[in-house]
């Protein structure tokens, strides 16, 4: 797996994918709590990050399909695309 520093991984289970900056992650590589998460901020525009379970938020910022700021998660472009994908 690379090891840069732009380098970037999404686990399931115990399996690592490398996501890159032109790799858009697939609504499957979410487990169904994630999809349902990031579905919830989408349709928020903005959630309190205390409200998200702490794995998933850093699971889903790590992603690139949240950023946190003030206080709470907003959904990126990228975190709208995934979450209309077909599953």
């Amino acid at each position: 797996m690379p090891t840069t520093p732009e380098a970037r991984f999404a686990w399931r289970g115990d399996k690592a994918y490398s996501l890159s900056m032109d790799q858009i992650p697939r609504g499957t590589d979410l487990t169904s709590g994630e999809l349902t998460t990031l579905k919830n901020i989408i349709a928020r525009s903005f959630v309190s990050a205390g409200t998200v379970p702490k794995l998933r938020r850093e699971r889903l910022l790590d992603m690139g399909l949240i950023t946190a700021g003030m206080g709470g998660l907003m959904p990126t472009p990228m975190g709208r695309i995934v979450a209309r994908m077909p599953g």
